[in-house]
């Protein structure tokens, strides 16, 4: 009887000594991801958290904040028996229906083996992120931690070279677990009858065959699922400061950026110079986290956490004070001249509304999701008029719905 390859038995016998042992919360649902993945494109499971330092995990998540092209990474626990019975593909399937977001999603289940699949990208990005996942699986080894994995996930994706890194992977991981292979001149396969002591038992090699053929078909079953077309979302990136959003910009476009540029400001603080005004940075990003993490937030919410964030690289850049957003909508871009009397309030207008108000036309007045003007509300986007007669950062930080968190 034919042996099976050598770099098959061997990867199927280092999966099933890489099965969970240690404690795994069965996956229920992907809810929790996609709320996760709502305001970052990394999210860890409190159930493997230990899994990824603080440092990985800030690392990563600027590192995956920075690419232009999205890629969503979820870490949580599997098991057999859960919802998606321990099955990775599954899972991403699911979460990317759920997030409905375009992008290339990541996790790692409890094999060790990262997943991908992509959702209303370009057949060859999906191509490009299986082949990264691919290499990365045959150069770590089982027991790598995720953050490792994912690390090296991502510098294969950019890779020039990633064809031949992952031909280079396959050959050193034959050579690393040993090959019982001879080969014809027909390129097949045949047995080797002296076992010299060596062999393998037929109870276990039944065992390996076993898992060989439900990793093959897993695998098959994830390469079909990545064959579907999928429309290209070809929508062009938000620019990196809130004055300059477009306002066609969708909630989740706007949370993503928002995300991003967070994440972008913890950097400016880090390395800020001796003379920049530390604090006032420090509060502005946690009025931001705050509006992110808010219950029910809504358009405005985005919106000021994008004002608060712009607030903190003003404080680290420590130049001359900008003038504040348009009052009626920051998204319009920074307010110019002096402030324009409307109602008894002063307003810091931009060119259009300023021209606006003079011609007695009806205001672009910022609106929530049930279509009230965000100043009839009772929120710190209001109360402040997002910088035009009080400070949105502090009324954040003092407002109850707001309240701190990771």
């Amino acid at each position: 009887m034919p042996r099976p390859c050598g770099r098959a038995v061997a990867l199927a016998a280092l999966l099933a000594l890489a099965a969970p042992c240690a404690r795994a919360e069965a996956v229920g649902s992907v809810a929790p991801a996609a709320r996760g993945l709502e305001r970052s494109r990394l999210y860890v499971a409190p159930a493997v958290a230990e899994t990824v330092d603080a440092r990985t995990r800030r690392a990563l998540s600027r590192s995956l904040a920075a690419r232009s092209q999205p890629v969503f990474v979820a870490l949580v626990a599997f098991a057999p028996g859960d919802a998606f019975d321990g099955d990775g593909p599954a899972f991403l399937n699911a979460l990317a229906g759920r997030l409905q977001r375009r992008g290339v999603y990541v996790t790692y289940d409890g094999r060790g083996i990262l997943w991908t699949e992509g959702h209303r990208v370009e057949n060859t990005v999906e191509e490009r992120a299986g082949q990264a996942s691919r290499t990365v699986n045959l150069e770590d080894e089982f027991d790598s931690p995720p953050g490792t994995r994912l690390t090296h996930f991502l510098a294969a994706i950019d890779d020039r070279d990633l064809a031949g890194r992952e031909k280079r992977a396959s050959a050193a991981f034959d050579k690393r677990y040993g090959s019982n292979r001879t080969t014809t001149s027909a390129g097949a396969g045949t047995p080797d009858d002296d076992d010299g002591g060596g062999g393998i038992s037929g109870g276990l090699l039944a065992a390996i065959l076993g898992a060989i053929v439900v990793l093959v078909g897993s695998t098959v079953l994830a390469a079909r699922r990545s064959r579907r077309a999928r429309h290209v979302d070809d929508r062009p990136l938000l620019p990196g400061r809130v004055f300059a959003l477009a306002r066609e910009a969708s909630r989740d476009e706007l949370a993503e950026r928002a995300e991003a540029m967070l994440i972008a400001l913890s950097g400016l603080i880090d390395a800020a110079p001796a003379d920049a005004d530390t604090q006032r940075a420090l509060d502005a990003y946690e009025a931001a986290g705050r509006a992110l993490r808010a219950d029910g937030r809504d358009i405005p919410d985005l919106v000021g956490a994008l004002v608060c964030i712009d607030a903190g690289r003003n404080a680290i850049s420590r130049g001359a004070d900008p003038p504040p957003p348009c009052t009626y909508d920051p998204r319009h871009g920074a307010a110019q001249g002096r402030p324009v009397t409307v109602d008894g309030a002063k307003l810091r207008l931009c060119k259009a509304c300023r021209s606006d108000v003079a011609a007695g036309r009806p205001a672009d007045v910022l609106r929530d999701g049930r279509g009230r003007p965000y100043l009839d509300a009772d929120t710190p986007w209001a109360r402040s008029g997002y910088g035009a007669w009080g400070d949105p950062v502090q009324e954040v930080l003092g407002a109850r719905r707001y309240p701190q968190g990771p």
